[in-house]
């Protein structure tokens, strides 16, 4: 399962050396700000702290089970 931004829904990449070998040709993965506690979604640039962007994941992975 891939994580998707909460506001526009573009899926969410990892942008790491390791992970960028498995985005999807033509999908920009997300990137980190400056003061490495945020994640900027590539897309629509909605920016939230790590945690809040892991939040949102468990989120969307507990509404998959269901």
């Amino acid at each position: 399962m891939t994580t998707t931004c909460p506001q526009c829904g573009y899926p969410q990449y990892c942008g790491c050396i390791t992970c960028l070998k498995k985005v999807p040709e033509g999908y920009l993965p997300y990137h980190w700000t400056e003061d490495g506690e945020h994640i900027a979604c590539a897309n629509c640039g909605l920016t939230m702290h790590a945690d809040m962007w892991l939040d949102a994941e468990a989120r969307q992975i507990r509404g998959s089970r269901s």
